[in-house]
C-alpha cells in the first residue's frame, strides 16, 4: 500500500529576505498601482462633490474646497501611491505591510514611540521661538481651517508613510534585510537615498524662491540632511516606525499650525512665519528640529542600550 505523502511548499524567501530587483519590481508595480487609485480616488472624489454640491455650498464656501484643489490632488496622489506600494509589497515580496514597518515579529514600542514623538516636537516650538517675532496669526476663516485640517488629520499620514515606505522602506530592506544594522553598506545606502530624497523635492517653492545658487544648495542639502536623519533614526529604532512617527508629526504641524509664507504645504494654517528663510536658516532650523531626538539617542548609546539592540535579528 502506498501512502500518498504531502508535497510542503517551499518558499523562496522569507518575510523581508527577497532579493533587491524584486523591491525594484515592488517600487515600479507600486507606482502604477498607485497611480491608477490616485485617478479613481480623483473620479469619486468629483462624484461626491457634484452630488453634495448643495451640502458643501450650505456648510462651507465653495472657492474654499477649490481654493485648496491642488492640496487635495497631492494627498489623493499620494494616498493612491502608499495604496499600492501596499498592494505590491503584499504580493511581489510575499511580506505583510506590519514585517515591512516593525520587522518579523517587531511591533510598536508605545513608550519609545511618544517619547520620540515629544523630543520631535519639542524641536519644532523651539525652533518657531526663534522667528516667533515674524510669525504672525493667518486670519484664516475657520470653514477653510477646518476643511484643511480635516483634510491633513485623514490624509497626511499617508502621504508621509509613502514616502518612508519608499525612500526608507525599499532601501532598508534591499540592502540589509532582516538584519538592520549599522555598517559602510546601510550607510552609503542611505546617503544614496538621501541625495534622491532631495532631488525629488528641487522643484519645492521652498528651494526654487531661494535668490542666490548658493541658497538653493543649502536647501538641496537641507533635503538630503531630513533623508539621512530619518534613516539614521531608523537604524538605531531597528524598523521604519521612527521615520514614519517624525515624518508624519513634522508634515502635520506644518500643514495646520504654522508654515512658511513660501511652502509646497499649500494648506490653511493658524499662523505664517514671514521671515523668508534663507537656505542657511533652513539647514540650521532642521538641525535643531532634531537636536533633541539625536540628544536622546545619544543617552541611549551613552548607556549601552541602543548599542547592545542595534544590530539584533528581527
Amino acid at each position: 500500500m502506498k501512502m500518498k505523502i504531502k508535497k510542503q511548499k517551499i518558499k523562496k524567501f522569507e518575510e523581508n529576505e527577497c532579493p533587491a530587483w524584486r523591491w525594484i519590481l515592488v517600487l515600479i508595480v507600486g507606482f502604477v498601482i498607485g497611480i491608477v487609485i490616485s485617478n479613481l480616488l480623483g473620479l469619486l472624489l468629483a462624484v461626491v462633490i457634484t452630488n453634495s454640491i448643495g451640502l458643501i455650498t450650505k456648510t462651507f464656501e465653495m472657492q474654499v474646497i477649490l481654493g485648496l484643489h491642488k492640496v487635495v490632488w497631492a494627498f489623493l496622489a499620494s494616498s493612491g501611491c502608499y495604496i499600492g506600494t501596499a498592494i505590491a509589497i503584499r504580493l511581489i515580496a510575499k511580506t505583510s505591510l506590519k514585517s515591512f514597518v516593525f520587522g518579523v515579529g517587531g511591533k510598536l514600542n508605545k513608550k519609545e514611540s511618544l517619547k520620540l514623538l515629544g523630543l520631535y516636537f519639542v524641536g519644532l516650538v523651539l525652533c518657531f521661538l526663534i522667528d516667533i517675532k515674524t510669525i504672525r496669526f493667518s486670519g484664516v476663516q475657520f470653514s477653510q481651517f477646518l476643511v484643511s485640517f480635516l483634510l491633513c488629520l485623514i490624509f497626511v499620514w499617508m502621504q508621509t508613510t509613502w514616502e518612508e515606505l519608499i525612500f526608507r522602506g525599499l532601501v532598508l530592506r534591499a540592502v540589509c534585510k532582516n538584519d538592520i544594522a549599522f555598517n559602510k553598506k546601510s550607510f552609503l545606502a542611505g546617503l544614496i537615498s538621501s541625495l534622491v530624497f532631495s532631488l525629488l523635492h528641487i522643484v519645492n517653492p521652498e528651494l526654487t524662491s531661494q535668490q542666490t545658487l548658493l541658497q538653493k544648495v543649502l536647501m538641496a542639502l537641507t533635503y538630503f540632511c531630513v533623508g539621512l536623519f530619518l534613516y539614521i533614526s531608523d537604524l538605531f529604532g531597528k524598523s521604519l516606525m521612527p521615520g514614519i512617527l517624525i515624518h508624519w508629526v513634522n508634515n502635520f504641524f506644518l500643514s495646520t499650525i504654522i508654515r512658511d509664507k513660501v511652502s509646497a504645504l499649500e494648506t490653511s494654517t493658524v499662523f505664517i512665519d514671514y521671515s523668508s528663510p534663507t537656505g542657511f536658516d533652513y539647514l540650521v532650523r532642521e538641525i535643531v528640529f532634531w537636536l533633541p531626538v539625536f540628544i536622546f539617542y545619544f543617552y541611549k548609546m551613552k548607556k549601552g542600550t541602543a548599542v547592545k539592540n542595534i544590530s539584533r535579528r528581527i
